[in-house]
């Protein structure tokens, strides 16, 4: 009886030290890739980036759309965007003011589509509607997407602005409809833009 007492209070004396150490261990910092990234404002871009981005983009507000990075030889780069009607524009520029790109998608719906990329779609998606469209220009180099569903797939399909094929993507649907398997086709000799 008095060793299983004796076992008893040692547990409990093992336990409340256990305890007690474990509130006195420093918590250890969480990661620096944990940690979150500090905004970046308007205020920190240089006048020559500034002047660029209203150049390219309008005088509107910026938004949240601003970014800061070293590009692959440790020189900054600045990015920002805005939603300007159905368009959302977005550049890059360096840090002397250079522009170095120039993206914009705009949702032009199925009738905003061209005669010519419509006929060309029109190959590659069958008798299925356009139900979305979208223009995308990215420098001074235009491309259309375009999704149309079918009774058991999705497809997405990029033309060129001169209605070369790009890329199509095709998902098949389970009978909730949501998309379970994805094939990507490209042109012969070439990877989408």
């Amino acid at each position: 009886m008095r060793a299983l007492r004796t076992v008893a209070i040692s547990s409990v004396l093992f336990t409340l030290a256990l305890v007690a150490s474990a509130q006195a261990a420093p918590v250890p910092a969480a990661p620096a890739a944990m940690a979150p990234k500090p905004a970046v404002t308007w205020d920190q871009f240089p006048p020559a980036v500034k002047a660029t981005i209203q150049k390219e983009i309008g005088a509107l507000p910026i938004m949240d759309k601003l970014s800061k990075k070293p590009d692959k030889d440790g020189k900054m780069e600045y990015g920002a965007g805005a939603d300007v009607g159905k368009k959302n524009i977005k550049v890059k520029v360096a840090e002397n003011g250079m522009l170095i790109q120039r993206r914009e998608k705009e949702d032009i719906g199925p009738a905003g589509v061209p005669k010519l990329i419509e006929k060309a779609a029109k190959k590659e998606l069958g008798k299925s509607p356009i139900l979305t469209a979208a223009k995308l220009t990215k420098d001074a180099e235009v491309s259309y997407q375009m999704t149309a569903e079918t009774k058991d797939r999705t497809l997405e399909l990029t033309l060129a602005g001169d209605g070369s094929f790009m890329g199509k993507t095709e998902a098949k649907k389970k009978a909730d409809q949501t998309t379970t398997t994805t094939t990507t086709t490209t042109p012969p000799g070439g990877a989408k833009k």
